[in-house]
């Protein structure tokens, strides 16, 4: 780059930190929040709060983002002070290793108990390690739905928090909305890969080039990912071949797409696969990231369902087994006719259980079915699906998962009782995750789990 856009870059860098350190806000100490739910924050700044020779000091309503939740425990039948009394690192720990759930019914435990607001660990000192280490859990196992609004919830000001929510906005192909909040945040925030795209894609490229360069100079931005947005900004590196990464960042991700280069989610992260739910893309690949995100519970059974019976593009597109046989289902219940809905209803069974789709066919139809009385052996699997099934006599829970209940840590119990589930080959671990669950007042949780994990294949 020429020697006064490098210069430039360092002169725009540091007016940036100028400006930072003039505007600094002037709060007091406020008790922490008895709840979730996100206050009205007012800045007053240094030069607002001069009156006479007297300086009036603001209080800055805060929110600790280790108590934001989208519910309390209690309204989604889990435990109350879930994480109080163990350690914010040990959960943050614990959450990284949590792995990825095989039943849905285990997936919408998980995600619940992280969703939920509570009384944060005692160590946690508004730190947000919980937090974000809540939010990067469901951003890992693909639920960018709870995770986005959680940091909506918490709020987007902190170069951490936005920078996670900018990332699921380039996932689910909402690249504008990110933009939008970037402009709104001051020009220091740490934030140079982003701000980058957007100016490139607002097409002010000469910003691009500055950030970009600026952003090197403070080791804000890789070697790799400097020539990668070099490829994007200049037609002089239009030949440069650069080998696509094994995981990509989202930004690098949505790159590689602009280049016309793009990257097939099936190998990367199920996160990844929210980008093919767009409506850019074709329906048959639309359809098949949902099944991934379902199958994963990643995705709510109704929006899988929706685009099952999305009428196709008159584009030659045929529509998959699956979607065939929730069409035919559909139909049938429009009919009335039992033995037209019995015959679907087989189908539907048959085609979604061969693609480890049965819990979601049972979530969204079985208590249609169930309120016509089919003695079917497909509807009685539905309903048990949908309810659950009695449990067998269970071992008591684990002397570990005893000990952390009897301690009041009932959501370390969980996370490990979730973990024993998934990973788990023995039988009798297995039995005493799922006496963990009861023993923490969880009985229809583990009644479904157990369901899917003796009626599925």
């Amino acid at each position: 780059m020429p020697g006064r856009l490098w210069s430039l870059a360092l002169l725009l860098a540091g007016e940036a930190a100028l400006a930072q350190a003039s505007a600094q806000v002037v709060t007091a100490a406020l008790p922490e929040p008895d709840s979730g739910v996100a206050q009205e924050v007012v800045e007053v700044h240094p030069e607002e709060a001069l009156l006479g020779d007297r300086i009036i000091v603001t209080a800055l309503p805060t929110l600790d983002p280790d108590r934001v939740g989208l519910a309390q425990p209690a309204a989604l039948g889990l435990p109350d002070a879930l994480w109080s009394r163990s350690s914010a690192a040990m959960l943050s720990a614990l959450l990284e290793t949590v792995p990825q759930p095989t039943e849905a019914a285990t997936m919408a435990l998980l995600r619940d108990a992280l969703s939920v607001g509570d009384t944060p660990p005692d160590d946690s000192d508004q730190a947000r390690d919980l937090f974000l280490a809540r939010v990067d859990t469901l951003v890992r196992l693909g639920d960018l739905s709870t995770a986005s609004a959680l940091l909506k919830t918490a709020g987007l000001e902190s170069p951490e928090l936005f920078m996670r929510w900018a990332n699921i906005a380039l996932m689910t192909g909402r690249e504008n909305a990110a933009c939008q909040r970037i402009g709104t945040l001051p020009p220091s925030t740490s934030i140079y890969p982003a701000r980058v795209f957007c100016h490139a894609r607002q097409g002010d490229w000469p910003a691009a080039v500055i950030t970009l360069e600026t952003g090197v100079i403070l080791g804000e931005i890789t070697p790799a990912q400097r020539e990668l947005m070099l490829r994007f900004l200049d037609e002089e590196h239009d030949g440069l071949t650069l080998p696509p990464p094994r995981v990509p960042t989202p930004f690098e991700f949505v790159i590689y797409e602009a280049l016309g280069e793009p990257l097939r989610t099936a190998a990367l992260p199920i996160a990844f696969a929210h980008a093919d739910l767009r409506e850019i893309e074709a329906m048959s690949a639309r359809i098949a990231a949902a099944e991934r995100l379902a199958r994963h519970g990643a995705i709510p059974p109704e929006r899988l369902m929706k685009l099952y019976l999305t009428d196709l593009p008159a584009s030659g597109e045929t529509a998959p087994p699956t979607a065939e046989a929730v069409q035919q289902l559909e139909k049938a219940l429009d009919t009335g006719d039992l033995e037209t809905i019995e015959t679907a209803l087989q189908n539907a069974a048959t085609v979604m259980g061969e693609t480890g789709l049965l819990p979601f066919l049972a979530e969204s139809y079985g208590a249609a079915v169930a309120a016509l009385g089919l003695e079917t052996s497909e509807a009685r699997q539905l309903d048990a699906l949908a309810t659950g099934i009695d449990l067998p006599p269970l071992p008591a829970p684990s002397p570990r998962d005893a000990a952390l209940i009897a301690d009041g840590r009932p959501g370390e119990a969980l996370l490990r009782a979730v973990t024993d589930l998934t990973v788990s080959e023995d039988a009798d671990t297995e039995a005493r995750a799922l006496s963990t669950l009861m023993a923490l007042g969880l009985e229809n949780r583990a009644r479904r789990i157990y369901a899917e994990r003796t009626l599925l294949p």
